[in-house]
């Protein structure tokens, strides 16, 4: 993976894709944690 080293842009859009990608997954568990809390009132 050294072979080639990033530019700053290359770098700054990977970083911006994995904070997207952390967003998302932390929507996602607060979803599922309502649904859980949900199911354990009913």
């Amino acid at each position: 993976m050294k072979s080639t080293v990033p530019s700053r842009s290359t770098r700054y859009r990977v970083t911006l894709s994995a904070l997207k990608f952390v967003v998302y997954l932390h929507f996602l568990l607060q979803k599922m944690a309502h649904f859980e809390g949900m199911k354990l009132k009913n």
